[in-house]
């Protein structure tokens, strides 16, 4: 079935459809929020040399590797190669 298809049925509840659309960028958006206090943390270490606590050099590669994960999913379901 086609987005328009879809759209012009009188079942389709474009209110829901948006709200659930709306949810899925308002937690991307604070993923990404997330990510970029992270990266300001670090930068800011380093251009301090101020070390960073084991936890946090944890927390930065874990954030750096999901993304990473997340950006080749992304690119693979786009047929994109990274």
């Amino acid at each position: 079935m086609s987005v328009l298809t879809l759209m012009d049925d009188p079942s389709f509840d474009r209110r829901e459809t948006l709200l659930a659309q709306r949810n899925r960028i308002a937690a991307q958006t604070h993923r990404l929020q997330e990510m970029l206090n992270l990266i300001d943390r670090t930068v800011t270490a380093l251009e301090g040399g101020v070390q960073m606590s084991k936890e946090e050099s944890e927390e930065i590669n874990l954030a750096i590797a999901a993304y990473m994960r997340d950006a080749t999913a992304a690119n693979a379901r786009r047929g994109r190669s990274t």
